[in-house]
């Protein structure tokens, strides 16, 4: 079973509870793809004994608890490494925003990456195909230290879009739905083009073309969401915020997610990826819809609140009002899912114990 988890039986020693659960996976498998940056400035520090590309890839791929691995038959994964080629001079002064000498943190590092990125290919890009049980694939692709170069997100934007905007709407299996389709920036800097010779302007063409690609996504059916690992660059946040913004136009609190640790990270992507793959659980039967919250979720032991949604659409979780639902909800009479906090737990959790009960005079068993 791919989401960590140990379906729960709940029957027997209380004749008036009648439902059980299991893990349901998703019927359509959602497509994910990294769009990661990585130009010099990822080998700065981050946390404790690591660099913000060490931190980012064994989030996704250390072996054991990975989400990539994790999670590779509930999604296709795919990914796209990217960086430019350097102006030394320029890198040596500091004068290349989101560079290699734009990484005060940890210069020698920076300088050793100019110096090997004054020719190449620019953009380089390294892309393995969103598929299906993809992990190992991607973590072939992955280099163990960052690429080193610049940062030309917005020729990246552009590839992605390129390669995603034609399967959108495509059939999924057995005639099922088709799949939701994610891009998940990580970067730490702001775009430049250096690979037409020196610093490729201020940048301002580029911050908007990596907009105008969140856009044109969007308009596809893409969301892009936006993770960034610089810390507190407030014009980078700013930046940012727009691209997240441009890439989930219908969701009003659309905003860049910024971890400031190796767990917060961790966090953050599994808050991101079950808001793509969703925490399904499927009942042995079906639960009258309005009296679901007669019922009891648990988690681990520890029940969740029942969240429900009023005629105007806000949630109310356990009668607590909240624009961000947290616990459990009905999502049809045969099945629940755990949102907000509880499903990211629930990704995280490597033996995470679910069980539902339900009285008898509202649920059905099959």
């Amino acid at each position: 079973m791919s989401i960590p988890t140990v379906p729960a039986a709940v029957s027997g020693s209380n004749s008036k509870v009648c439902a059980s659960a299991v893990v349901q996976a998703a019927q359509t498998p959602p497509i994910v793809v990294f769009v990661i940056d990585g130009s010099g400035s990822m080998c700065a520090p981050y946390g404790s004994g690591g660099t913000r590309w060490q931190a980012l890839r064994g989030a996704l791929l250390e072996p054991s608890m990975g989400l990539i691995y994790r999670l590779q038959d509930q999604v296709k994964f795919g990914s796209l490494l990217y960086d430019g080629t350097v102006d030394l001079a320029l890198a040596l002064l500091g004068g290349v925003p989101g560079g290699p000498g734009g990484s005060a943190q940890n210069p020698q590092c920076a300088l050793a990456a100019a110096m090997n990125k004054m020719t190449g290919m620019c953009p380089q890009l390294l892309e393995t195909p969103a598929l299906l049980n993809n992990a190992m694939a991607i973590d072939m692709a992955y280099p163990t230290a960052e690429l080193g170069g610049s940062t030309p997100t917005d020729r990246a934007m552009k590839h992605i879009m390129d390669s995603l905007i034609p399967m959108v709407g495509l059939q999924g299996p057995d005639d099922k739905k088709p799949s939701e389709v994610f891009v998940i920036l990580a970067t730490d800097g702001a775009p430049n083009d250096i690979c037409v010779g020196g610093v490729g302007g201020d940048g301002a063409a580029q911050r908007a073309g990596v907009i105008s690609e969140a856009q044109r996504g969007a308009a596809e059916g893409i969301t892009t969401w936006v993770i960034s690992l610089a810390g507190g660059d407030a014009a980078l946040q700013a930046h940012l915020d727009e691209v997240a913004r441009a890439g989930a136009p219908m969701n009003p609190g659309a905003h860049t997610f910024s971890p400031n640790s190796p767990d917060e990270l961790v966090q953050t992507l599994a808050q991101l990826l079950g808001g793509a793959v969703g925490c399904n659980i499927a009942l042995n039967g079906k639960v009258t819809v309005g009296q679901e919250c007669l019922g009891s979720v648990q988690q681990n032991g520890a029940p969740l609140p029942c969240c429900q949604a009023d005629a105007t659409g806000a949630w109310k979780c356990s009668n607590a009002a909240t624009t961000t639902p947290n616990g459990w909800r009905l999502t049809d009479p045969g099945s629940i899912e755990l949102v907000g906090d509880a499903c990211t737990q629930f990704l995280l959790g490597a033996s995470d114990l679910v069980s539902a009960e339900f009285p008898c005079e509202v649920f059905s068993p099959n």
